[in-house]
């Protein structure tokens, strides 16, 4: 504590050093595939295991395992835990990246934009192509299934590949209104950019303990 009497300039002295690296948590569901994009790199994390995409053949999406994940790179994740911990290292990125057609975003994507219609979701633990209104919450990822390369990689020794069904035009109206993991958030009230609320107090869409409701009045 310092007791100042009279006018006086005050100057500070830093000392080099490294800023603490901090972790990123998000709750999810255990079991549940999600999606994420950061803007730094890790090799510590928790509560999933993480995956980037391989190739598809038209009804399935095959991901392969990664054990480092780079900044700005988006991943598929498959969660263990009730809450996923990332500790970032010291690399960094400025903007997101695609991989194999999955892109990465750091900032949400309003459902008025409609930008994703006609891109593809991970929703209810598949593959699903987005309709009108559909929205994204920040540091996930969208795909554009025309850009997964259809060639099968060879598998890399101790890797693990998996894969996940794909709902297309064909076999599936487009989903509207949904927001990507969204039967992945806690119990609660939330809204479709997956913000919490106390209630809902006026009519639209709503995502109550997992489930899409619409109140009408």
């Amino acid at each position: 504590t310092l007791t100042l009497t009279e006018n006086t300039t005050l100057t500070a002295i830093f000392a080099a050093g490294e800023a603490p690296l901090l972790p990123y948590t998000r709750p999810v569901s255990r079991s549940g595939f999600g999606t994420i994009c950061l803007p730094f790199g890790s090799e510590e994390f928790s509560g999933a295991t993480f995956y980037e995409i391989a190739w598809q053949d038209g009804a399935y999406v095959y991901i392969d395992q990664v054990e480092v994940l780079e900044a700005g790179k988006p991943y598929i994740f498959y969660a263990t835990a009730n809450e996923l911990t990332i500790t970032a290292n010291s690399t960094t990125a400025d903007a997101p990246q695609n991989s194999n057609g999955l892109y990465g975003v750091f900032s949400a994507i309003d459902a008025a934009s409609n930008f994703l219609k006609d891109k593809y979701i991970i929703y209810n633990n598949t593959v699903r192509l987005c309709g009108n209104n559909c929205s994204l919450p920040e540091n996930r990822a969208y795909i554009i299934l025309s850009e997964v390369p259809t060639a099968a990689p060879s598998l890399a020794p101790g890797r693990k590949r998996v894969n996940m069904s794909v709902y297309g035009e064909n076999n599936a109206t487009a989903l509207d209104y949904i927001t990507e993991e969204s039967n992945m958030l806690p119990a609660g009230t939330y809204d479709l950019l997956g913000r919490k609320l106390q209630k809902a107090n006026t009519p639209g869409f709503y995502i109550v303990n997992g489930k899409k409701v619409l109140l009408t009045q």
